[in-house]
């Protein structure tokens, strides 16, 4: 199963380049980033999953569990990510003089 998955990659890496030229450029990077690393992390949990001989289409608790802690991750670093971003950006940006 993750042969499957991680022969797709290139197509997830290509999507999110074009989802990323499509977003405002703080969240290019982050998405880039977190989305690439979210994939593979995806491709692991699947391959762990079919190396303990568990069907793909019924996971048990310790693979929905892996699940649940990828994508909490991937969403607190991608919101640190773009934190740092914006405010990057707001200390970069010139100021009008009064």
């Amino acid at each position: 199963m993750g042969h499957f998955f991680g022969l797709h990659s290139i197509q997830v890496a290509i999507a999110l380049l074009v989802l990323a030229y499509i977003l405002p450029v703080a969240l290019r990077l982050p998405t880039l980033i977190v989305g690439n690393f979210t994939y593979l992390g995806f491709v692991g949990i699947v391959t762990w999953q079919a190396l303990r001989a568990e069907p793909f289409s019924s996971p048990g608790s310790l693979t929905i569990t892996s699940f649940v802690v990828l994508v909490v991750g991937s969403v607190l670093v991608f919101s640190f990510l773009t934190i740092m971003n914006l405010r990057s950006e707001a200390v970069n940006t010139p100021r009008l003089a009064k």
